[in-house]
Order: structure tokens, then C-alpha cells, then sequence
């Protein structure tokens, strides 16, 4: 993401910023995977910034650019189509969606929120103990 700043109509300079990966996210999703545990990235980010994250984590499937109640919508379906859903999230956009699943998963480090609507909460970000 890039961030632009000006003073008054002048501007100033920019900054790229991006969130970084816990280093524990790649292997948990390689541990999911090798139990055919199907990983999908849910994303509000554009396709550009999904592909680089989910390549970063060993993810093949994602869906980008996705609305709040979209993100409730995808996982909702997964559940209606039979299959056993786990979400796991962090913050105020996945907590619609940490209620739609089977099991909701907040990490333990994100919102209250997101820790209010699912029904296990994480201590800390090693995303290896989903596993």
C-alpha cells in the first residue's frame, strides 16, 4: 500500500507500507494442506496485493477484493456446501464472517470484536496452534 503525504495542496512525498507475515503462517498452512485441509485467503486487498500474500503463504486459492459481508457470504457457502469451515481471523472486517463457520478462530492479538464473535480465541499469532 502506499501512503501520500501533502501539507495544505503541496505534496510532500509517499511511503510504501505493508502488513508483514507472522512467521508461523507459511508452515501452518503447509501443516493444513498436507492433512488436505484446504487453506482459502479471503481478501479486501486487490488482486495484486492477494497473489503476493497468498504466494508468500503457500496459499493456491483466494478470493480478492471482497466486501465485509462478502467475506460472510464465501465462508457461509463453504458451510452450505457441506464442508467443515474454520475461519480464522484478527480484525473489526472478519468478525461477520468468524460466526458464519463451523468453528471461528480470533487471534488472540486482534480486535475485541473478532475475538467476541468466534468461538475460540488464540493466545498470541502463532497461527501453527490451528493446526
Amino acid at each position: 500500500m502506499s501512503l501520500f503525504v501533502a501539507v495544505g495542496n503541496r505534496y510532500c512525498g509517499s511511503k510504501s507500507i505493508e502488513d508483514q507475515l507472522c512467521a508461523s503462517v507459511a508452515s501452518a498452512v503447509e501443516e493444513l494442506e498436507a492433512m488436505h485441509i484446504h487453506v482459502i485467503l479471503l481478501t479486501g486487498d486487490s488482486q495484486a496485493a492477494a497473489e503476493m500474500v497468498a504466494s508468500q503463504m503457500g496459499i493456491f486459492r483466494f478470493h480478492s477484493g471482497l466486501l465485509l459481508e462478502q467475506n460472510s457470504v464465501e465462508v457461509a457457502a463453504h458451510a452450505k456446501r457441506g464442508h467443515t469451515v474454520a475461519m480464522v481471523g484478527d480484525g473489526i472486517n472478519d468478525a461477520p464472517a468468524l460466526s458464519e463457520p463451523t468453528v471461528g478462530v480470533a487471534i488472540g492479538s486482534g480486535t475485541d470484536v473478532a475475538r467476541e464473535s468466534a468461538d475460540v480465541a488464540l493466545l498470541g499469532n502463532d497461527l501453527e496452534k490451528v493446526c
